[in-house]
């Protein structure tokens, strides 16, 4: 089409359309900058939960200690992580607590 033949309204027409496109364009642009700012402060909260987190280290070795493994059933093995994990201690301590207690009952120890 040439300038000559096209009447204003093609060429509101067209403006409108243009306009439209940019105003979707600027809006795909504020959802995008809008998700990548909650991606961002989700980054920074994970960072200052990891950075709470209680570092775990090499576990200082226990004198006159010896390894062992045992069998238990998975209802004691689950009843100890409950255990632990409410007391917040090791499950090798618990253990060592419990077993202590058991063999002093018992005049073994």
């Amino acid at each position: 089409m040439e300038m000559s033949k096209m009447d204003f309204g093609e060429l509101d027409q067209l403006d409108k359309q243009v306009n439209q496109k940019e105003e979707l364009q600027k809006e795909d642009e504020r959802v995008r900058r809008s998700v990548l700012n909650r991606f961002k402060e989700l980054e920074e909260k994970e960072m200052k939960l990891d950075k709470k987190k209680k570092k775990t280290g090499p576990k200082p070795k226990l004198k006159n200690s010896k390894l062992e493994s045992f069998n238990l059933e998975k209802d004691l093995v689950e009843a100890m992580e409950r255990l632990c994990e409410k007391h917040n201690i090791s499950k090798s301590k618990f253990a060592r607590e419990v077993l202590r207690r058991a063999l002093e009952e018992h005049e073994e120890l």
